[in-house]
């Protein structure tokens, strides 16, 4: 992004095969060049709505989380679109914490959708995962999901 932060993206679309990747693509093309535009992550996530719904594929749609980090203070600043939320972890091993803010719904369905950003600062020793579904719906050796 700059020589002070980071942009990082975890996304989802629904459906599988052909036509799910080349959605993804789409999307992944459109957030490119959305993000040279210097917006924040809640502006992005809504130009990037308006121009997937312009695609008008039924039953197509992304779920993402968007964020910059600046590496010298910790600061994240995010907006989540409809998908799981991150958690941010610490190298103690500790319970971690869930990042609920910056919400709003997956994109792609309707074009009017608002998107919130949330700011998070990360201690020593402390980082941010993301996950997509797969993780939430998969099963230990016993049969037991892991979430």
């Amino acid at each position: 992004m700059d020589e002070n932060h980071i942009r990082f993206v975890i996304a989802d679309v629904s459906g599988k095969g052909v036509p799910a990747a080349l959605f993804m693509a789409v999307a992944q093309t459109l957030l490119r060049s959305i993000a040279t535009r210097g917006t924040g992550p809640a502006e992005s996530l809504v130009y990037l709505n308006r121009l997937l719904c312009g695609y008008h594929i039924p039953g197509m749609f992304v779920s993402v989380v968007y964020g910059t980090l600046n590496p010298s203070t910790g600061e994240i600043c995010y907006a989540n679109g409809g998908h799981q939320p991150p958690y941010v972890g610490n190298q103690s091993g500790g319970q971690p914490r869930l990042l609920e803010g910056g919400g709003g719904t997956v994109l792609g369905i309707l074009d009017d959708v608002e998107y919130s950003e949330d700011t998070t600062v990360l201690a020593p020793g402390e980082f941010m995962y993301l996950y997509t579904d797969g993780i939430t719906e998969a099963f230990n050796v016993d049969r037991v999901q892991f979430f």
